[in-house]
């Protein structure tokens, strides 16, 4: 779903069908690199240990899908350097569906505000989500619920 909003908004995309091993090619720059952690229906899983260092040598943000696995395996954000992480609350956490917890670090959340575009919707504008603005908080990282 992620790369057809992308794709939806004709920015360039690169998808990847093998492992991620540094930058995709010479010369280019990718901004944010994202990653599953998890998937239900097969019982997959996989580590993001030492994929932050990777995307520090590229300045990329890693973005982690956790949806399927908040909750059900462990999750280092500081760690393991992830920048920014969203989840759902109806899988391992058992909650109602549709609240979807939210995390950003600093880096992340510094690339936010100095962003030149304006997002196409307001549930992509974290400025919005919520009612509230997370770049004007003190601290480093902010959890949201978004009641979609």
């Amino acid at each position: 779903m992620l790369l057809a909003t992308v794709r939806k908004r004709a920015l360039h995309t690169v998808q990847l069908l093998q492992p991620f091993l540094g930058p995709v090619a010479r010369g280019a720059h990718t901004h944010i690199h994202t990653r599953t952690q998890g998937e239900s229906s097969t019982g997959t899983h996989q580590s993001l240990a030492g994929l932050s260092e990777i995307c520090k040598q590229t300045n990329t943000l890693l973005l982690v899908d956790t949806v399927c696995s908040l909750g059900g395996v462990p999750l280092f954000a500081d760690a393991w350097g992830v920048d920014a992480i969203y989840s759902g609350s109806q899988k391992c956490l058992s909650g109602p569906p549709g609240a979807a917890p939210l995390f950003f670090s600093q880096k992340a959340m510094d690339k936010l505000q100095r962003r030149k575009n304006v997002p196409a919707t307001y549930n992509l504008d974290m400025n919005l989500v919520g009612g509230c603005n997370p770049l004007k908080l003190e601290a480093a990282r902010v959890a949201l619920l978004h009641w979609v």
